[in-house]
């Protein structure tokens, strides 16, 4: 009769050991998004776990084990953390990659104003556990090259270091003299000049082409101050005045008006 005894306790201790094992609550039935594991692979009835958020999220749960069950006791599902505004930047502006709002993962990219360009290496920042990596990107503005002239010409504005957006005028040293090319230039927000620094060109003018007259004794071209001689068809006169050749062409234009033939001859 001995042994069935034992093998009854046996029996028994097998019973209850099954028993609290069945009021166990298991690790794996914790299933919550984002969250970390929690240290134990089980727990005994009445035992209590909190269950923290990753990183870069925020929230808690408290369990309790209850029979073999999971019961909450506190629940804040885990969120992304939120960052602050990442910060302007003075003639730039940002943008988000993805998404509305400022929280864990999310970057933003920044670029600068027309004129502008990046100094810094980096343009992005990104939302971090704990906060925005980077810095702040600095935009600059641009600059073109300094201006180097001739003799002849001189040059008014920013010429040593141009700024997007300066202007520079030039004008001929002498009188009797005239700018070839482009009198004023702009910085572009290329870091170049809009065009080339101009030459001076001696001021010339063109025999004009007359309705209803023609030039006295034509020349290939007219120095500053010379006049024109020119005559009209029969029927028509010319216009009172004296063309003159000017910084910017002849003084008047030479016409024909249709009244009486007239010649009409300055000398130079």
């Amino acid at each position: 009769m001995r042994v069935p005894v034992k093998l009854l306790g046996f029996g028994f201790w097998l019973f209850f050991l099954n028993c609290a094992r069945c009021q166990e609550c298991l690790r794996e039935d914790i299933k919550y998004e984002n969250t970390e594991p929690v240290e134990k692979a089980s727990y005994a009835d009445g035992e209590t776990v909190k269950v923290n958020c990753i990183t870069g999220y925020i929230g808690l749960y408290r369990l309790k084990c209850e029979k073999g069950e999971w019961k909450k006791s506190i629940e804040r599902p885990c969120a992304k953390k939120k960052c602050s505004n990442p910060g302007d930047t003075p003639n730039g502006d940002f943008k988000l990659k993805e998404g509305t709002e400022f929280v864990f993962g999310a970057t933003v990219v920044y670029t600068c104003k027309k004129g502008y360009e990046m100094t810094s290496r980096i343009n992005q920042r990104t939302c971090r556990a704990q906060g925005w990596d980077n810095a702040v990107p600095v935009c600059e503005v641009v600059k073109c090259p300094a201006i180097r002239t001739d003799w002849e010409v001189t040059a008014s504005g920013n010429t040593e270091e141009g700024r997007y957006g300066d202007v520079i005028h030039f004008d001929c040293v002498s009188s009797d003299k005239m700018i070839d090319g482009s009198s004023d230039i702009h910085c572009k927000e290329t870091g170049t000049w809009s065009d080339a620094v101009p030459k001076c060109k001696v001021i010339t003018c063109a025999a004009p082409v007359i309705p209803n007259g023609y030039v006295v004794e034509p020349r290939p071209e007219y120095q500053k101050d010379a006049t024109l001689k020119y005559k009209c068809n029969e029927g028509f006169k010319p216009r009172e005045g004296i063309p003159k050749c000017a910084k910017f062409g002849w003084t008047l234009n030479p016409e024909c008006d249709g009244n009486s033939p007239l010649c009409y001859i300055i000398n130079n």
